[in-house]
């Protein structure tokens, strides 16, 4: 499991240098599917990234409602849900 952490947390900064690479000018492309690749890679980060300020969101919303304090769970709950649209959007955008 440790294993698996590690690789998953070494992801973003391993595809931010070769992000700064191509941008530079560093890396050529010779096949074009790579340019469809990185955009699809690029897409499915942006859904991880949204995917876990939902759940960050809607954790929150839940421990602050639990713990009697409505008002902020009202806030967090509210972007919960504005986040969950936003993915569905995504979603329907990309199909």
């Amino acid at each position: 499991v440790e294993t698996i952490a590690r690789g998953w947390l070494s992801v973003p900064l391993k595809l931010d240098a070769v992000l700064a690479k191509l941008e530079r000018g560093e890396i050529e492309m010779r096949n074009p599917d790579v340019s469809y690749q990185v955009n699809r890679l690029e897409q499915s980060i942006r859904s991880l990234i949204l995917s876990i300020l939902f759940t960050a969101f809607l954790i929150g919303g839940i421990q602050l409602f639990l713990a009697g304090i409505f008002g902020g769970a009202a806030i967090l709950l509210a972007g919960a849900v504005g986040f969950f649209i936003w993915i569905l959007w995504r979603l329907v955008i990309s199909s």
